[in-house]
């Protein structure tokens, strides 16, 4: 009988791509037993920096142009703040526009990883002002809600080349959200 022996090459790469399924397989896992969560969190206005409660915030909300015109994409980023003892990752964010929910958003997760104590920014899908169903607002101003709903905490463990993640569990003091009144311009129409 013979055995086979994978080459170097597929070795590491099996190694490596082990734990980031293990990851996607517990995230998947927690998300299907989890309770759907709602907006909320702050009043009008109040970014959730201002909320004392919260290891993790919602430190701003950025959209680009900062005047956009009715049929205009636009980004959308957001800054937040880990004022944790840990790393966080796994980041679900809900996005509503004049009060409805943006339904791209519903399974998504971020795995982009913020330091203890650090700010990260999360560049999130970029978005019309108007589209159908979603016309241009009577009173020219386009109400944005973005909720950090859900997100990990995760000790990061570096070995030359390979970096391992091990989930701690949720973070608590979420959901979490940031809104803004944009003020709509005029169509720039070329």
């Amino acid at each position: 009988m013979q055995r086979y022996r994978m080459n170097n090459y597929l070795d590491k790469m099996v190694r490596l791509s082990a734990p980031l399924l293990a990851i996607f397989m517990l995230f998947a896992a927690m998300r299907a037993t989890a309770g759907a969560q709602g907006f909320g969190g702050t009043e009008s206005g109040e970014s959730s920096a201002e909320r004392g409660d919260a290891l993790l915030v919602l430190a701003s909300l950025e959209v680009e142009p900062a005047k956009p015109g009715p049929q205009t994409l636009c980004k959308l980023r957001v800054r937040l703040h880990n004022k944790g003892a840990q790393a966080a990752t796994s980041f679900l964010f809900g996005v509503r526009i004049n009060g409805q929910e943006l339904s791209v958003y519903k399974n998504h997760v971020y795995l982009q990883t913020i330091a203890a104590g650090a700010d990260g920014e999360v560049q999130l899908f970029n978005f019309w002002t108007t589209e159908s169903g979603r016309p241009t607002p009577q009173d020219g101003q386009l109400r944005l809600e973005v909720a950090l709903k859900e997100a990990r905490w995760v000790e990061l463990t570096r070995d030359g080349h390979v970096t391992e993640y091990k989930l701690l569990g949720n973070v608590g003091g979420l959901p979490v959200s940031v809104d803004r009144a944009i003020p709509l311009g005029t169509a720039n129409r070329r």
